[in-house]
This record gives C-alpha cells, structure tokens and sequence, in this order.
C-alpha cells in the first residue's frame, strides 16, 4: 500500500501478540477510519487507547467521562502516535480504579492552557492533582502574578505558599517571603531569612518553638560565623551535631562543657575529646571519657599513673567479661593490695581467677552473692573447671564458703550441683526453711535425707500442724526408718497422755510404734524395746478398759485401779494421778468420803500434786466432810499442767496413714 508508518506500526502490534482487534484498530487509525478504530478498541475492551483516540481528535468531555465511568488498562506511553501503544490486553479492574482520570485531566488542563483558557486549566489542574507546580507556572509564565498571588492566599496551601514565598524572596522582598514561610511551616527558610537580617534571637525563637534540626543548625553556623560560640554550641548541640559541638569547644578552650558535649558524640569524637582533656591535665574528665569510648586500657593507665583511684572504683564497677583478662587482673591486683577485696573478687571472677577468688572470699569474708557464685564455678569444659572432679572440688568450696557465712539457701544449692545432696540438706535445715527443706526432702528421694527432714519437722510444733504430723510419717516411711517411727509414736502416745488424757489414741499411737517396731529388723535392743511397748499397751488398755466400767463394773473398775497402781512399771505408761482421779471421782460420786480421803492421801505419799488431777472444790468437800482441813499443795513426781480433756484431732490421720510406704 506503500504506507510506510501503518505497516511498521501493525508489525508491531503482531509482534506483542495483540489482539486482531486491536491490531485492525491500529490499522483503521493510520488510515483514517477513527470512527471504526473506536468501535474496535470498544468492542475489544481497550478503553485506553479509546481513551488517547478521543483526546487526540479533541473530544475532552468524552475522554473524561470515559475515565471516570471504564476500568482501562496498562497506559499508552504516547498520546498522539496511536499505532504504537500496542500492549497486552489486561483484565478488566474494579470501576474505581480509573487510573487514566488524572493524567486525563492533566492533558486537558495542558490544553486549555496552551488556547489560553486559564481558569479552565485550573481547574482541571486540580483535579489532575498538579496545581501545586503547574498552576504557579502557568500563571508565572502569563505574567499574571497578582492572580498568582491571589490564588495562593486563597488555596491555604503549605506549598504554594512556600512557592510564593521563594519567589517573593528572589524578587528581595523579604517580609513577605517570612511571612509565607512561616505559614508553610518551612522553619528552616524562616531562620535563613532572620539570620541573613541578623536577627539571630527571632531565628533562636523559631528553632525554640520548631525543635528543628536543619534550622537549629543553621543558626548555629550563623552563630559561630559571628563569633558567638557559646550559642553555637548549644545550636549545634540541638541540631544533634555533637561533633560540630565538640569541635568548637575545643578550639575555644571551653573544657567545662567538653566532657558532657562528648558524651552525646560518637565514640572515636568521645575519644579524641578524652586526648584533649589529657593534654589539659584534666585527668578525672578523660578517663571518664575513655571508658565511655570504650579504649578501657588508656583510661586504666591514667588511673594507675596518676592515682585516680576514684575514677579506677567507678571503671571496675563497669568491667564486664569481654574486657581482657590480663587488664582485669591487673586492676584486681591493685584493688587487692589497697584492701578493696570485694572488688578484687569481682574482677578475679571475671578475669576467670576462680581458685584466687573464692581464697579471697574465704580469707576475707568477702559476701557472695547468686551472682559471683555462678562467675565463680564457670561450665564444664572452661577454665578452671577442665574436668567434672575440678568442677566438683569448686562446687565444694564454694558451697563450704557459703555456709561458714550463714548464706545456707546458696551452700544448699552448691552443694546439690557437687552432688553432695545430704550436705546440702544439712545446710538448707540450718536455714530453718521449713516449705524448703520438705520440698527438698520431697525431690531427693534419698533415705539419708527423708529422715533428716523428718527429724527436723519432729523440732516444730507438729501437735498443732496436721501437714508437719503427716510429714514426719510419710518421710520415715519413705526412708524406711522404722525404729525412728517408732519412737515418733511412742512420744504422740505420751503427748496424748499428758496433754489430753486420751487414753485411746495413746493405746492406738503405741500401736503403731509397735508395729513399725517390728519392722525394724536390725534395731538394736530391738526384743526389748518392744518387750517395752508391749507393756506400756497392756498398762494404757488395761486403764482405757477400767474407765469403761465406771457406770456398768464399778467395783471391777475399783479392782483394775488398785491392780495398775500395784505394777511396777506402771508410771512408765500412763500417769497415776490419773488412776486416783478416776476412783477418787467414784466414791466422791457415791458419797464415800472416807475412802476417796483415804486415797487423796496415798497420793500425797506419793508426792503427787493434786491439782492438775482433782477438782479443789471436791477436795474441800471430802476433806470437811472428814473433819479435816485441806491438804496443802505439794511437789509431784510426774509434773505437767491442768490436763484437758478431749485428744488430738489430727493423731487419728496420722494412725490412720501410718502404714504407708509410698
């Protein structure tokens, strides 16, 4: 057809693989069928290119409605040249995503502009999104600055305004440049302005009120330009340019401030601030500043040949396990021949001086905490703790330091780590811990350590604490110390005699202690001492039983009494001023003065105290009512208090779970 541009043009749209549609639609473009072109683009879903086809034949409101109302696809790079915006077809989009409506409107406004039409473009400027730039360069270029200027007030925006405000200050008015400045925020132009004028107290106010770095920095620059050195350096400071700060003190000898300025600079400015202060002999202030930094050893020979020990205490309390250990040692060192021995701990644990630190902590008392302690014994395998025998022997001492200073919850605990669980029992019942020690004794499960905890508990007020009676069972069970629970029953029954005259839960208590007798096969004097119990059951029964006939067998009752008080071994069992109480009570009951005197006397023989067995009204009464006066007080052979009556509520769960050996 010899149409050159068409052909080229169509090459390329097969080329991208575009639809024939599409394809034809170029074709009918270059030749000049745009009403066909349209329908094809339409039909094959190409509302971009539809949309360039009606902007280049001029038909704005077209394109625009078109915009605003279809999703488009992927954007032609040229508007004019039509054939050559052949892309991939892409789906269709949501009707909101009308991303040709602002490059649209923009080409619109360009062309509204070019026949002249400002206030169209304007508006069309906006909507593009471009007013901003192309509406002060519209009107610029039209020589139309007061409409420039009167669009700007009205539009109330920041950049606008601080357009204007560049242009109002190349043109040299000044005044009105601050005044746009300052109502678009831009405070680093405002001090700009103030600080070209000299007035340097209005910049400082803008920087005050702003918090503005850029514009703090530039009036610290103005500042220093001026000489005013001290402004500059709190201006520079605030700009978060510590170096700058630094650098001007030093050049104007302003020590003072030097070592709080170079504590906000990075370190290698610290550093060289720190060399500064040297060279001034003000040691204290470059030590400080070399610790900071990090240059550990510098700071540490300052203190060492200048005798800076103040600043040496304040460095040590900051060393840490990076530093290098022959630096520690050699501030441990001095630490220990001036006597500061907790910190020569400190610093030998560190420094990984173990053996010579726990010496220290022995030797010199020196407290150790949770802390120092893990420092002091390091993991298997590092130094000083090479082999698990050397760790094992560090352990030890530690644990053996711990004690000697009371700390007994922490030799406890070191002492477990060693392996040494009863040592560590032993410790922990020196604590006097008592939820500790029976967690403890819970979580060793070794026999040593159950019958420890269980003599421990048996030093506690157990007849008032159900959880400690039931304690002290379980853990004899648990460490098979049946002769030791043996004893343990034997001393309730005894406890429920003389505290609670109860003669039945003491029978059932010497039960048990003879049943757990029994178990222990190994005891010495085993025969005997159940041979004992045994005879203390046969006393306890026989006097539960004549309590028993009181109502039903008094004479019976009468009997058994009189039989008790004539065995030997009876006041080994239960106490005999109970026996005369019972009988003394009867006759007392049944009128018979004569024989209950008769017995308050040989109780009297046998220097018992009457008292804590016999009411003193019913004594006063049998003895009036023999002619007699009343018996003074004496001295008893068994003692004790008023007895209660009533027993201990929680033997009978102690009885009750005593065989359990779990």
């Amino acid at each position: 057809m010899g149409h050159a541009r068409g052909a080229r043009a169509i090459r390329e749209a097969i080329g991208l693989r575009s639809d024939p549609e599409v394809c034809a639609g170029i074709l009918a473009v270059q030749l000049g069928q745009l009403g066909q072109a349209a329908e094809m683009y339409e039909s094959s879903g190409r509302h971009d290119l539809l949309n360039e086809l009606r902007q280049a034949k001029g038909e704005w409101g077209a394109a625009i409605a078109l915009a605003e109302e279809k999703a488009c696809a992927a954007r032609c790079p040229t508007l004019l040249d039509v054939s050559r915006a052949v892309v991939t077809r892409a789906p269709a989009a949501a009707s909101q995503d009308r991303i040709h409506l602002s490059s649209t409107h923009y080409s619109y406004a360009r062309a509204l502009e070019a026949e002249g039409k400002l206030e169209e473009a304007i508006e069309h400027y906006e909507k593009a999104g471009a007013h901003r730039t192309e509406v002060p360069r519209m009107l610029f270029d039209a020589e139309q600055t007061s409409k420039l200027q009167e669009y700007v007030d009205r539009k109330d925006d920041a950049a606008l305004s601080k357009w204007w405000a560049q242009y109002c200050e190349s043109n040299g008015a000044f005044d009105k440049a601050l005044d746009y400045y300052q109502h678009a925020k831009d405070h680093l132009a405002t001090v700009r302005i103030l600080c070209f004028h000299n007035k340097l107290e209005a910049a400082a106010e803008v920087v005050a009120q702003s918090s503005d770095a850029a514009a703090a920095y530039h009036l610290a620059k103005a500042c220093e330009e001026r000489g005013q050195v001290k402004e500059a350096v709190q201006f520079f400071q605030r700009a978060g340019r510590s170096n700058h700060a630094v650098r001007l003190a030093k050049e104007h000898g302003m020590a003072s401030e030097l070592r709080l300025l170079a504590q906000q600079a990075p370190p290698k400015v610290m550093a060289e601030a720190a060399e500064h202060l040297e060279q001034r002999g003000m040691f204290d202030q470059a030590i400080q500043l070399y610790s900071q930094s990090g240059n550990m050893s510098r700071a540490l020979d300052l203190c060492f040949k200048h005798n800076q020990f103040e600043a040496l205490r304040e460095i040590a309390d900051h060393l840490s396990a990076d530093a290098d250990p022959a630096l520690l040692r050699k501030v441990g060192d001095f630490f220990l021949e001036h006597g500061q021995f907790d910190k020569a701990v400190r610093l030998f644990s560190i420094a990984g001086e173990t053996k010579r630190a726990i010496e220290l902590c022995t030797v010199h008392n020196v407290p150790i905490s949770e802390e120092l302690a893990e420092r002091l014994c390091p993991e298997l395998g590092q130094r000083g703790a090479e082999t698990e025998g050397a760790r094992q022997a560090l352990l030890l001492q530690i644990a053996k330091c711990c004690k000697r200073q009371g700390n007994y919850h922490l030799a406890c605990k070191k002492y477990t780590q060693a392996g040494d669980k009863v040592k560590g029992m032993r410790c922990l019942l020196k604590s006097g811990d008592t939820d500790k020690i029976v967690f403890f004794a819970g979580v060793s499960r070794a026999r040593e350590i159950y019958i420890l905890a269980a003599n421990y508990l048996q030093n506690l007020d157990w007849h008032s604490d159900a959880e400690i009676l039931k304690n002290i069972v379980a853990f004899y069970n648990k460490g098979k110390a049946f002769e030791s629970l043996s004893a343990f029953y034997d001393m309730c029954a005894q406890v429920e005699i003389d505290e609670y005259r109860d003669y039945e839960k003491a029978a059932s208590a010497l039960n048990e202690a003879l049943t757990h007798m029994g178990k222990a096969r190994n005891a010495p004097d085993g025969a005997a001492r159940m041979a004992a119990l045994q005879s203390k059951i046969a006393h306890v029964t026989g006097f539960v039983a004549a309590r028993k006939m009181v109502k039903s067998n008094p004479d019976e009752m009468i009997r058994r009494c009189h039989a008790l008080l004539g065995e030997p071994d009876c006041e080994e069992a239960i106490r005999v001023g109970d026996v005369f109480a019972l009988m003394i009570e009867w006759f007392y009951s049944q009128q018979e003065f004569a024989r209950a005197h008769a017995l308050i006397e040989q109780m009297r023989d046998r220097s018992i105290l009457l008292s804590p067995y016999l009411d003193s009204e019913m004594i006063q009464e049998i003895c009036a009512a023999m002619g007699v006066p009343p018996p003074p007080e004496g001295p008893s052979q068994r003692g004790g208090g008023q007895p209660e009556p009533g027993g201990h509520d929680d033997m009978d769960e102690c009885i009750e779970g005593g065989d359990d050996d779990e």
